[in-house]
């Protein structure tokens, strides 16, 4: 069993899904700041601090399926916009 979670541990450190968690954090942001929201509203919309709400914009928590759908609810978002590589940069509707 603890290999299996150190294979899961060395494969979520892995540059690909490092890079991954950036992008997913970096579209959360955007669409945030496109709304005018601030990290605190999220947070506790969430029911979450605003720490761990930071951390997840940073790309630095890990974000489960559950709490990206709360995000999308909450941007009004679907999934695919937050999953996207290439956002639309914030000028564009």
């Amino acid at each position: 069993m603890k290999n299996n979670k150190s294979l899961i541990y060395q494969y979520d450190e892995t540059p690909e899904r490092k890079n991954l968690n950036r992008q997913v954090a970096e579209n959360i942001r955007l669409e945030r700041v496109k709304r005018g929201y601030t990290q605190e509203y999220m947070s506790l919309q969430l029911g979450i601090s605003q720490n761990v709400y930071s951390r997840i914009e940073r790309g630095l928590a890990r974000l489960d399926l559950e709490r990206l759908y709360e995000i999308t609810a909450l941007l009004d978002v679907d999934v695919a916009t937050l999953l996207s590589f290439f956002p639309k940069k914030r000028n564009q509707a």
